[in-house]
């Protein structure tokens, strides 16, 4: 249980709070690629962490993200244009880079502005069809993600995004918590199990079990946490039923499962509503009649 403190502790991640100072810290997509397709298109403005961002595509195909409001007068730059290899604020002309360079001062012959100053521009990496932005420390700046989907063909890798009215942390947390799968997918659950989901029987899961209040097995690793959730088998059939969450920092992780007693894997890389990524890299589980384990690939 959480207190209410603790609630907001964990789920406040906008400027100056404790858990958006460590979501900074990480490489984080802001959009797809394809939200900004083309060079000197428009601008495009996200949320991200409690804070609006302008994306866009320069004349050469670089992307920048800068804060929403124009460092002069804070006038909005999602309604700028974007040209000769930057983005011009409507209301006074002035022109960044998109490495947060100031190019024109229209309004003032001063050059000291563009030789002193700097737009707040924030360091970039588009890979996987996805545009990464850091938001963190100069200083504590990680390398770009590796993941292993990154590098795959265009036409191997499938890149969507879905918008959640709701908090990313919860959100989160729901994902990685197997102990209300079989009460609130009842009805998906059930469908599983008469094979819509799968009605040319390629996989083996059915969900074969209805065991409410699964026992939870948990071991701390180097890249987070995984753990396993055992279920008693629906009927006389012996053994567990098991389905396994990684945990990789971040809220990053990897559902391995579900599967009865075999080996499986799996990949999934779904969006939520401030464009971080969950479930972004390749887990190998192998469920034993006594024991499971668990072994990760990737980072994260």
């Amino acid at each position: 249980m959480l207190s209410t403190e603790e609630n907001e502790y964990l789920c406040r991640i906008g400027p100056g709070t404790p858990m958006g100072a460590l979501l900074r810290r990480y490489w984080t997509p802001i959009c797809l690629s394809s939200d900004v397709p083309d060079p000197d298109g428009p601008p495009r403005v996200f949320r991200l962490f409690g804070e609006d961002f302008v994306v866009f595509r320069d004349t050469n195909g670089t992307v920048g993200v800068l804060d929403e409001k124009c460092m002069h007068r804070g006038a909005s730059l999602a309604i700028g244009r974007v040209e000769d290899c930057g983005i011009r604020c409507l209301y006074h002309g002035w022109k960044f880079g998109a490495d947060g360079t100031i190019q024109e001062t229209p309004n003032s012959e001063n050059s000291r502005f563009r030789e002193r100053l700097r737009a707040p521009a924030h360091p970039v990496h588009e890979a996987g069809q996805l545009v990464w932005v850091y938001l963190g420390p100069a200083d504590k700046q990680p390398p770009p993600p590796r993941f292993g989907w990154i590098d795959l063909p265009r036409e191997n890798l499938a890149m969507t995004k879905m918008v959640v009215t709701g908090n990313w942390v919860q959100a989160v947390e729901g994902e990685i918590d197997s102990s209300h799968v079989g009460l609130l997918h009842q009805t998906e659950l059930e469908l599983a199990r008469q094979g819509v989901f799968d009605p040319e029987g390629i996989g083996s899961d059915r969900f074969p079990a209805t065991d409410d209040a699964p026992r939870l097995e948990v071991e701390d690793t180097e890249f987070g946490f995984h753990y396993a959730a055992l279920r008693k088998l629906s009927g006389d059939q012996d053994g567990s039923y098991v389905r396994s969450r990684v945990g990789m920092g971040r809220g990053s992780g990897v559902a391995t499962g579900p599967f009865p007693h075999t080996a499986r894997r799996t990949r999934r890389a779904p969006f939520n509503a401030t464009g971080s990524p969950r479930f972004l890299s390749l887990g190998v589980v192998r469920a034993r009649t006594k024991g499971w384990e668990c072994c990760v690939g990737g980072t994260g």
